[in-house]
Parts: structure tokens; C-alpha cells; sequence
């Protein structure tokens, strides 16, 4: 009907809903294409929505975990939660945290998922933004068995940790890679000025050693699998979150923060 109707926001919205509920129904091929399709959709109407991305890279992160892609799961999930925390849109930053505590279990990063759970579980109790049954059905096996392995006391401990976090504390966390050997006061400083920027999503860090390597818009494309529209949107990104002006420039920040560019890094 939307189709019908020409309503590309619609359109959009009902994708990524057909993505979710595949990826409810555990069906994550189905779940990965439908996603696909989504974001290549929002590529073309910008009018789509930013927030059926955020969700759709959302549910491309859980359909990669769910077939063992634990790197793509990284990639989306990092991007997801960049472009939640741009829009200040609460409910897929928790959703995002969550994905990411699932993430962590599979990875055997126990006490990390007990931190990532605990930030999700007390924004939710903040926000008064419920966790549907299917998603705690979807979570929960993984939670269970990363529970399991360190111990009640030491996982309750982290999960306790975790629910000190704001959302915004929670969020450069889990970019941050740290385990469980960061204090979660020691996240509330600012990265320095000379740190690479942690809001900088796995993709668009893969694009970045890309463009440094001197790749066009459409080599990148065919390299990650990407739309060329994409490839273009994410050199966008990257240009305006850093402040620079050129591929030229990046390449130059790429090597300033040595970041792999070499031809065997990607």
C-alpha cells in the first residue's frame, strides 16, 4: 500500500519492521537481506527516516550474530550506535546495548555483557522504555550462559557497575573495547584532542583506511559490498565528524593515527 501510495517513509518503516520480525523468528538470512534492502532504500530517500536505519543496523548486527559474523555484527552495531547518539535517539541507543551485550556473551566477554546489560537494563528503567518479550526471548539464552561462566557474585558486580553508566558513559564503553578493567568513572572524561574519534563507527573507520589506501568511491564499494551511494555517505560522514575538507586530508589524518593503510591491513 505504502508502495502504492509512493510513501517512501512508510516504505522504509515497513522494511525494516519485516527485518525485525525476522530477526525475531531467528530466520537471519531472510533477516540480513531484508536489512540490505532497507539501508539501500534510506540510501535513496533520504526522506526514509534516520531512525529505520539506526534500527535496521540494529537488526543487521543481531542476523550477522546469529550466523557466527561476529566482525559484520562489530561493524553495524558501532555504526548503529554512532548514529543514535547523533540523533539523541534513546531507544535504539539501548537497543544497540543490548545487541552489544548479546555480542559480548557470544565472544565469551562475559563480564563485559554483565556491564553492557546493566547500562541497557537502568536506561530503561530511566526512560520508562520497555523491553519487548521477543527481545528478551532473543537476549536472554546468551545472557543465561554468560552469566553462567564467571560466577553470581563477580557477574552481579559488573552488572551492578554497569547500571552507575549513563547512556552516554555506556555508549564510549562499548566502542571503547575495554573489558571490565575500566572503572566506568574513569569513562566520564572526553577522549584528547589527539585520540582518534571514538564516534567514528566501525564502517566508517574501514572506509577511512580504504580512502587512505587511495580507493575511488566506487572501488570501496566493491570492496565492502556497498552501495557507491553509501561508500559516498560514509566519506561524508567521516569528512564532517573530523573536520576535514578532502580524501586528501583524511589520508593524512589515517597515517597522523596510525591506522593500518597498508594494502593487507583490510
Amino acid at each position: 500500500m505504502a508502495r502504492e501510495a509512493g510513501d517512501t517513509h512508510r516504505i522504509g518503516v515497513a522494511l525494516a519492521a519485516l527485518g525485525y520480525a525476522a530477526v525475531l523468528q531467528d530466520d537471519n538470512e531472510r533477516a540480513t537481506a531484508l536489512c540490505e534492502e532497507t539501508l539501500a532504500f534510506a540510501c535513496e530517500h533520504e526522506d526514509a527516516g534516520e531512525e529505520v536505519v539506526a534500527e535496521t543496523l540494529v537488526n543487521l548486527g543481531l542476523a550477522a550474530l546469529g550466523q557466527g559474523q561476529h566482525e559484520r555484527a562489530i561493524s553495524s552495531f558501532d555504526e548503529a550506535l554512532a548514529m543514535s547518539q547523533r540523533a539523541g535517539r534513546k531507544a535504539s541507543l539501548i537497543n544497540t546495548l543490548e545487541g552489544m551485550t548479546s555480542l559480548a556473551s557470544a565472544m565469551g566477554e562475559d563480564l563485559r555483557a554483565a556491564r553492557l546489560w546493566g547500562a541497557a537494563e537502568a536506561a530503561r528503567e530511566s526512560t520508562g522504555i520497555a523491553l519487548p518479550p521477543g527481545e528478551w526471548a532473543l537476549h536472554e539464552p546468551r545472557l543465561n550462559a554468560s552469566r553462567s561462566q564467571p560466577g553470581e557474585g563477580e557477574w552481579g558486580e559488573e552488572l551492578a557497575e554497569g547500571r552507575t553508566m549513563s547512556l552516554e558513559v555506556a555508549a564510549r564503553y562499548a566502542v571503547s573495547r575495554d573489558r571490565v578493567d575500566t572503572p566506568a568513572t574513569a569513562l566520564q572524561q572526553e577522549p584528547s584532542a589527539g585520540e582518534p574519534a571514538l564516534d567514528l563507527s566501525g564502517r566508517e573507520r574501514e572506509v577511512m583506511v580504504l580512502v587512505a589506501r587511495g580507493l575511488t568511491n566506487r572501488q570501496i564499494s566493491a570492496h565492502l559490498g556497498i552501495s557507491e551511494r553509501t561508500a559516498g555517505n560514509h566519506v561524508g560522514r567521516i569528512l564532517k565528524k573530523l573536520g576535514l575538507r578532502s580524501r586528501a586530508q583524511i589520508a593524512t589524518w589515517a597515517t597522523e593515527h596510525q591506522l593500518p593503510t597498508t594494502h593487507d591491513s583490510v
